[in-house]
C-alpha cells in the first residue's frame, strides 16, 4: 500500500475564521546522503493574527501559485520553524516574502549547517519592526498560541 497525498496540494484550505492549512508535496528523509524510500506528507498551518498579518507555521516546499494565493489574502509577515525538523523550506518563503520575520526554535541554524542545508533565515531590521509595532504584537500572539520560550527570533540566534 503506497502513501497518498491529501489532495489538493498547494491550495489554502480554510478550517475556521483566521486559520487554515495547506497540504504540500511528499518529502523524503535523507540519511547519510541516501534518500530513503519513505515518503511523508507535509502540512503548513496559516494563521491570521490580530494585526491582520499572516503567520505561516512549518512552511512547506515553496510554490509560486500558492504564494500568489496567500498574497491575495493579506500580508505574509511571520514564518515559523517550530522545531529542528520543520525548517527546510523557510528560506524559500523568506526570499519570496523579504519583509517577513523568520522565527526558529533553538539550534535550527546549527542543525541546518551540519546537514549542509541552505536555509536563509532572515528577518527585517529591528527598526522596521519597531516602526510598525509588530515586535510587541507578535509576542502577545505567540503567548496566546504557542509558548514563546520555545522560539527565538533569528536575529537573537545570531548573537
Amino acid at each position: 500500500m503506497g502513501a497518498s497525498l491529501y489532495e489538493p496540494i498547494n491550495v489554502y484550505k480554510p478550517l475556521a475564521p483566521d486559520i487554515g492549512i495547506v497540504d504540500g508535496p511528499f518529502e523524503y528523509l535523507t540519511v547519510g546522503g541516501i534518500r530513503l524510500p519513505l515518503p511523508f506528507t507535509t502540512r503548513m498551518t496559516v494563521v491570521r493574527l490580530s494585526t491582520g498579518h499572516l503567520f505561516l507555521h512549518s512552511p512547506i516546499k515553496f510554490d509560486e501559485r500558492l504564494a500568489k494565493e496567500l498574497r491575495g489574502l493579506v500580508r505574509v509577515r511571520h514564518l515559523v520553524s517550530p522545531n529542528q525538523f520543520h525548517y527546510a523550506h523557510i528560506g524559500e518563503w523568506a526570499r519570496a516574502f523579504p519583509d517577513t520575520i523568520a522565527w526558529a526554535s533553538p539550534r535550527v541554524r546549527r542543525r541546518a549547517r551540519a546537514r549542509h542545508v541552505d536555509v536563509d533565515l532572515r528577518e527585517t531590521s529591528t527598526s522596521g519592526r519597531r516602526k510598525n509595532g509588530v515586535g510587541r504584537s507578535i509576542s502577545c500572539s505567540f503567548l496566546a498560541a504557542i509558548s514563546r520560550s520555545s522560539f527565538s527570533s533569528t536575529r537573537s540566534q545570531e548573537r
